[in-house]
């Protein structure tokens, strides 16, 4: 019951809950939210851009969130410090995603796809997270008495680490998960 009442267990949900809706939109076809003929090759593609869109733009922050919430389930004492960055963490990103332009009178396409855009956003919003909530559990075992000082560094390098990997490593992943689970539109 204690678990039912805790708002980070409720956010966790409804970030699930967006990474739901946004692999709906990101696979329309599988879904029947769009209507494609393989046999005469034809499709919807407005409705394929417009939920594709809206698949990218829920799908990856909230996966993202959920992942942030899952730790954040387990480490509750970094959740003041979390929210701190979170709120102009989540604000400068949806500014960045507004700002973002496909140029579409252009042969050549310098900028990044929206895809990865979205991706980029997400995989620093979760590092510089993990890197928080990591120097966050630093600073308060540091308050605690009979700490050892290889533990400081430790901990220090846990955060560093986690930071840089989640950077690197979140793009593929969810790259390769959504291979996995659902084949592709070809």
């Amino acid at each position: 019951m204690k678990l039912l009442k805790n708002k980070i267990f409720w956010l966790f949900l409804t970030s699930l809950v967006g990474t739901g809706v946004g692999y709906v939109f990101l696979y329309p076809i599988q879904f029947n939210l769009c209507v494609a003929d393989f046999a005469t090759n034809t499709f919807d593609t407005s409705c394929l851009t417009t939920a594709s869109y809206f698949g990218n733009i829920f799908f990856y922050p909230s996966i993202t969130l959920a992942l942030i919430f899952l730790v954040l389930l387990f480490i509750p004492r970094a959740v003041s410090a979390w929210r701190r960055f979170a709120v102009w963490g989540i604000l400068v990103g949806i500014l960045l995603l507004f700002s973002w332009s496909p140029n579409p009178g252009t042969l050549i396409d310098l900028g990044p796809t929206l895809q990865e855009l979205v991706m980029f956003l997400s995989a620093i919003y979760l590092g510089a997270s993990l890197g928080i909530i990591s120097i966050s559990l630093i600073n308060s075992k540091r308050k605690q008495k009979g700490t050892a000082p290889l533990s400081k560094l430790w901990y220090w390098v846990a955060a560093i680490g986690l930071s840089i990997i989640s950077l690197y490593i979140f793009g593929p992943i969810i790259n390769t998960v959504l291979s996995l689970v659902a084949p592709p539109l070809v």
